[in-house]
């Protein structure tokens, strides 16, 4: 049956590394460039466009002009101006069929000039890399062969992006992100509360956004992010749930991959876009069928399970017997099942997880009694998985589900960010009257 394990409750003052980020992006980035991985027609577009982008800012908050970028390149040669070489490495807004025909069929050449910006700059060409390479299926592992049908799913990943962006900004998530960063404390995903905290929300370093990072659940920032798709992990897991004051009940313990659509910083802090999120989620089922959830559902078993509903009740937990040595792994989240890990929203990662009418994969239909012909059109297959993502996409369903919860999540961030501000005015009045009573005291000696 497995050992008995008592959940003990961890340090909460500890905090664990971020994992991932620009680094192990731009490590599969030279490795797919190694073993000539697929550059799709659907990347060489996506990373023009992303290049054109990065050179329009670095010309205008650094004052880094294309035509130095490009010679230290080595664009162009014998005479050739160097930045007409990048007529085919970049991709403004709008442009014509023509354009996106003559775009570089091969990525060697961005590699190059991420290289050269970051020499220039004096700044880690990882930075540059991940930038130019956003979105893109090229360095995922997910690329595109040749005998793909691209286009259903390049459209799919523009759609999320330009709804996400439509979200971002009407609800004007570039402030509450800034907000975020500069706010110290915790949020508690498992209890949706925030909590007065000498660290702070935002624990990223250098400037680096959540895309390719992992994050313990215990230090992640306030995400907001609706449910795609669940996946169950394996067949599941006999074992025995020993609840306060009764007799140990049978329970089959499972973990779920949970594939969510959030909205946050991406390959930069000040880059708010469209992310892809995995979680594990553990859950158990009874005897009769019914659906056993816990207070602490992204436990990798070295901490605390405190409470289960099972039937609307809820029961204290004493013990969760089970062996955590044989539970399945999840492929789409890195480390322990306590972390939640981002990933950008690219053609060949939602073909990867969302082609093909998989059984054990979910996807969240919010309007399943609603007739199926009265629903936009999809291009994917009827009642298949993307078919269903892509209706919630097209229909609205998932821009109100998003909106819904950026308007729960906002406040309770603000409460929290105004308490903190009041509590720090409460301890600069304290030392300020101290500071003033000395004062005093020295004036009446």
């Amino acid at each position: 049956m497995g050992e008995v394990i008592s959940l003990e409750s961890h340090d909460k003052n500890r905090i664990r590394p971020q994992k991932g980020g620009q680094a192990e992006r731009a490590e599969r980035l030279w490795s797919a460039r190694m073993r000539k991985a697929p550059f799709s027609a659907a990347d060489q577009q996506r990373a023009a466009a992303n290049t054109h982008e990065l050179l329009e800012e670095l010309r205008d908050v650094s004052g880094l002009s294309k035509k130095v970028v490009a010679q230290r390149a080595s664009l162009g040669g014998n005479g050739t101006d160097s930045t007409k070489q990048l007529y085919t490495y970049t991709l403004p807004p709008g442009s014509d069929n023509d354009r996106r025909d003559r775009l570089a069929k091969k990525p060697g050449r961005y590699f190059d000039i991420a290289k050269a910006i970051a020499e220039i700059l004096q700044r880690d060409a990882a930075e540059f890399l991940c930038r130019i390479f956003e979105g893109c299926s090229y360095g995922t592992g997910a690329e595109f062969s040749d005998d793909w049908d691209e286009q259903a799913w390049i459209a799919l990943a523009q759609q999320f992006s330009l709804m996400g962006r439509s979200i971002i900004a009407d609800m004007k998530l570039d402030t509450f992100w800034r907000e975020v960063q500069k706010t110290n404390g915790i949020y508690d995903v498992r209890k949706d509360e925030f909590r007065v905290a000498g660290q702070r929300l935002w624990l990223n370093s250098h400037g680096e956004g959540l895309a390719a990072s992992s994050i313990c659940s215990d230090e992640i920032p306030p995400v907001p992010s609706v449910r795609l798709a669940m996946k169950q992990l394996g067949a599941g897991q006999n074992g025995l749930l020993q609840l306060k004051g009764c007799q140990p009940i049978s329970v089959t313990y499972q973990h779920w991959l949970d594939i969510r659509l959030a909205l946050a910083p991406a390959a930069r802090f000040d880059r708010i876009d469209s992310l892809l999120e995995f979680r594990t989620v553990f859950v158990g089922i009874d005897g009769q069928g019914e659906r056993v959830t816990f207070d602490n559902p992204f436990t990798d078993g070295s901490d605390r399970i405190t409470a289960a509903t099972i039937n609307g009740q809820v029961h204290l937990v004493e013990h969760v017997e089970l062996d955590w040595e044989v539970v399945p792994e999840n492929p789409y989240v890195e480390c322990e099942y306590s972390y939640f890990t981002w990933q950008e929203v690219s053609p060949g990662l939602l073909r990867q997880l969302f082609d093909g009418m998989d059984p054990d994969l979910q996807a969240i239909d919010r309007a399943p009694d609603s007739y199926w012909e009265d629903r936009p059109q999809s291009r994917f297959l009827a009642f298949s998985n993307a078919a269903i993502i892509q209706r919630e996409l097209l229909s609205g369903a998932l821009e109100q589900a998003l909106t819904v919860e950026i308007q729960r999540l906002m406040p309770l961030f603000n409460s929290h960010r105004n308490l903190m501000r009041d509590k720090a005015r409460e301890a600069e009045t304290i030392a300020e009257a101290r500071w003033i009573a000395k004062m005093k005291g020295d004036a009446n000696d």
